[in-house]
């Protein structure tokens, strides 16, 4: 499950449609759409996850970043820095190597969709060839 999904999961729990919470954190509905979309999911950009956790006081940190433990954060417990993970460098640098994940995905199916219409039009010349042939 990747970020988006997870904050995906934590507006619905809300009860926010992507108006919403596009309003809470600054951002526009089609912004928020965008992250949402399984068809073609945007990159969130990490100062907007760090708005996220910064409004939504009640969002667990560690499970936005990492899936980890549970959605919501004891409500007893104040965040520090001290809560969220240090697996190979602060908040920011993670968020930039999902950035960087997401934004290869992206490449990879620019590609793999080039290489489909190549297909295509491949098959559509052998169509033609073996129609003049038969």
């Amino acid at each position: 499950m990747t970020i988006n999904h997870r904050i995906k999961e934590f507006v619905d729990f809300k009860g926010l449609n992507n108006s919403e919470f596009g309003r809470q954190i600054g951002s526009g509905r089609n912004d928020v759409s965008g992250w949402f979309n399984e068809n073609k999911m945007v990159a969130i950009p990490p100062k907007k996850v760090l708005e996220i956790i910064k409004v939504f006081k009640d969002l667990n940190a560690r499970w936005l970043i990492t899936g980890e433990g549970s959605m919501l954060e004891d409500p007893q417990k104040i965040p520090t820095k001290d809560d969220l993970p240090d697996q190979g460098g602060n908040l920011l640098d993670r968020l930039l190597d999902e950035r960087g994940k997401a934004s290869a995905f992206e490449n990879e199916i620019k590609h793999l969709n080039l290489e489909i219409e190549r297909l295509k039009k491949k098959c559509g010349e052998q169509d033609r060839e073996s129609a003049r042939a038969g």
